[in-house]
């Protein structure tokens, strides 16, 4: 297939145009695959402009969509955005037609909106099920997954995304295989611990030899896969993810695989210099956060000093924040917590004095989790607080909203589901807006 999509595309127009652009969309596919990421944009570029140069937008599977998706796993976020509003009228038809709902849904989870890339995944599911596109929909419960585990709903990352396991259910698409496996062994990880989520990782880890996908479809990969596999006690599959960073950065100068190999292999080697470099450098604020974690970690176990620790930690909380993850977050409050430092971030919107909108951020979602039927301790589990917190929080809750039983809460809930703000404000990634201290319990290598 490959030889055939070369000679199409030397050829030119010859064998058609719409041969023309899918012969493009296959070359790109490959060189993503084999690392040539640079290549790869080209291709799929000039797929791009050859389809509105033909006139031919309506393509079932446009280039654009292959781009745009390159380049938000690259954190090349105004190209990926200008891409998708040029083909806003034809990316997206037939058996295609969730796709657009999928790319845009990782748009928004790696620009901090959490919650509305979980709309937006729960959009491109219902599209693919509209349509007939099952493995799509595979696609999208796997955005969905991680758009939940972000924003602290481990109940729905669990759903989509450990949910299908085993269960016979249509595969993703072949070029979002890598990231939906990736994105349930992190489903895994969170809920079960690093130990389980490694065999899950097998296939991903024994192919890094010849294909780096699973580096290349998250800037954070890297730097997860190291930290997962030194925990569960296995270095040697930690050292083969970084020799791969470092050949992917080496063969694509310029783009930001630099930064995440130095985040790997400084978590690998205890490099306190690397792991400064890719906090300052990474574009992604959630890579960004988790590389001021990750030297946390190192300094404090070097020389326990409270100063540095205070500051890596508020780092890693107000760029969480951008990040819209909220269970990060509440996870680093609870350690500045330990060494007796509170951080709070409010949300000053205008409230009514009793109501729905009377509840605050924190009320609101405690009272999401009820209607899910948890019970005080899973909210408190899953908020990092303690039950007793749970319960005064229930009680205004009840006072606010004049009900008697969970029951009655549950129905306040659905009422007002249309209008449950996001997890997290747009924010900079000074944290100066927010306000939920939640999270879902999570076993985190690093030490809480």
């Amino acid at each position: 297939m490959l030889d055939r999509a070369k000679a199409i595309v030397k050829a030119g127009d010859e064998p058609g145009r719409g041969l023309v652009t899918g012969a493009l969309i296959v070359l790109a596919v490959n060189a993503w695959d084999e690392g040539d990421l640079i290549g790869a944009i080209e291709f799929a570029r000039t797929g791009v402009r050859q389809t509105f140069n033909d006139g031919g937008h309506e393509c079932r599977l446009h280039p654009g969509l292959i781009l745009a998706s390159f380049l938000v796993d690259l954190r090349l976020m105004d190209e990926a955005r200008r891409t998708m509003l040029l083909g806003a009228d034809g990316i997206g038809r037939g058996g295609w037609v969730a796709g657009p709902a999928i790319v845009r849904s990782r748009i928004d989870l790696a620009e901090g909106r959490p919650e509305k890339a979980i709309r937006e995944a729960r959009a491109a599911l219902e599209a693919a099920a509209a349509g007939g596109a099952h493995p799509l929909g595979a696609s999208a419960r796997s955005a969905l997954s991680l758009a939940a585990l972000r924003s602290g709903d481990l109940e729905t990352a669990i759903e989509h995304g450990l949910g299908d396991v085993g269960a016979g259910g249509p595969a993703p698409p072949p070029f979002d295989l890598i990231r939906s496996e990736l994105v349930r062994a992190q489903v895994t990880e969170a809920c079960d611990g690093p130990r389980a989520a490694l065999p899950g990782l097998g296939r991903l880890l024994d192919g890094l030899v010849e294909h780096d996908q699973v580096l290349t479809c998250d800037p954070t990969a890297a730097a997860w896969l190291v930290r997962t596999a030194v925990a569960a006690g296995r270095p040697g599959p930690a050292e083969d993810v970084v020799a791969a960073a470092d050949r992917l950065a080496e063969a694509n100068p310029g783009l930001p695989g630099l930064v995440a190999a130095e985040h790997a292999r400084g978590l690998l080697h205890g490099a306190p210099d690397l792991l400064r470099n890719a906090a300052a450098e990474h574009a992604d604020p959630w890579a960004r956060a988790s590389a001021f974690e990750d030297l946390d970690v190192l300094l404090g176990a070097a020389d326990g000093s409270r100063g540095r620790t205070v500051r890596c930690l508020d780092e890693a909380l107000s760029c969480y924040a951008a990040a819209g993850a909220e269970r990060d977050a509440a996870r680093i409050r609870k350690r500045l917590r330990r060494i007796g430092e509170r951080r709070r971030h409010w949300n000053h919107r205008e409230r009514t004095a009793d109501g729905w909108g009377s509840l605050t951020g924190t009320e609101q979602r405690i009272s999401c989790l009820v209607a899910q039927g948890l019970t005080n301790r899973r909210i408190a589990d899953q908020l990092f607080i303690s039950v007793h917190t749970v319960a005064y929080h229930l009680r205004q809750i009840f006072r606010k909203l004049n009900v008697r039983s969970r029951v009655e809460l549950a129905r306040h809930v659905l009422e007002h589901s249309d209008d449950l703000p996001d997890a997290q404000t747009e924010k900079s990634c000074d944290g100066t807006e927010g306000e939920a201290d939640s999270a879902s319990p999570h076993r985190r290598p690093r030490p809480e």
